[in-house]
């Protein structure tokens, strides 16, 4: 079954990629044999229409764009550090190493592959891991491998990945009223009315022909509000730390 399918924690633009991601799900079914044509073509299709025409205007500023290629940058960047310190753990001269093994160490705490992380848990990665490379001991390995400047790099594609995400969602919190409020309310309601007769459907005429369907639908409502929760944990996080870094009155 589709349970949570209210997404009003997501911001404008992730709410309009999930309901766009869940549009071509229903596309790829038959969905007259389901019974879900007419839901679609006079609730959701319409609904999702209207709402991206709401959202042209801000689509157009070109951020999302700048985003994915820092995101480009980023990858890179990471990847580079840790194929330098792979190639370097088996290098014959110990200290090198021995370096490039410590570097490894950290690399491991952030999983396999950070780079393959949705954009906003990957910069919650990359400044968590950017802090350990900036220790004197992790400095001094990454230039006994000659990694310093991937690591400047990745720091510095970070940096503008933050400053260009702020802008983005300033921008976007604009246009959460007026119209565009109205649409996403619209988008909303359908999104629930048409989960709901997919439920509804399954339990009467059997899940397994809209299994496939149900569990593609729960992952991407799932997969947005692990990003809703992600972004509140790195909220917290940089609360604290601000709070950490306020001078103590001795006096």
């Amino acid at each position: 079954m589709i349970q949570g399918t209210s997404l009003d924690t997501l911001r404008s633009m992730e709410f309009f990629s999930v309901v766009t991601n869940i549009d071509s799900y229903l596309i790829e079914e038959d969905l007259h044999a389901l019974k879900l044509d007419t839901v679609h073509s006079t609730v959701y299709r319409p609904a999702l229409e209207a709402f991206d025409k709401t959202l042209q205007p801000f689509r157009k500023t070109g951020h999302t764009q700048t985003l994915l290629e820092l995101d480009d940058e980023r990858d890179a960047a990471l990847l580079g550090i840790r194929k330098i310190a792979r190639a370097f753990a088996d290098f014959p001269e110990t200290q090198t190493a021995e370096a490039a093994t410590r570097l490894l160490r950290i690399f491991e705490k952030y999983g396999k592959a950070p780079q393959s992380l949705s954009l906003t848990q990957q910069t919650g990665v990359v400044v968590n891991l950017l802090q350990d490379l900036e220790e004197p001991a992790a400095k001094t390995d990454l230039q006994t491998i000659g990694a310093t400047g991937w690591a400047e790099r990745l720091k510095e594609a970070n940096s503008r990945f933050e400053t260009i995400y702020r802008q983005r969602t300033r921008e976007e919190a604009a246009v959460e009223t007026g119209q565009t409020a109205v649409m996403r309310k619209a988008m909303q309601e359908a999104l629930t009315q048409t989960c709901n007769l997919i439920n509804a459907l399954a339990l009467v005429n059997g899940s397994q022909p809209y299994e496939q369907l149900i569990d593609n639908i729960n992952r991407e409502i799932t997969r947005a509000k692990q990003i809703v929760r992600m972004r509140s944990g790195m909220k917290a996080a940089h609360k604290k730390e601000k709070e950490n870094q306020k001078p103590t009155d001795n006096a």
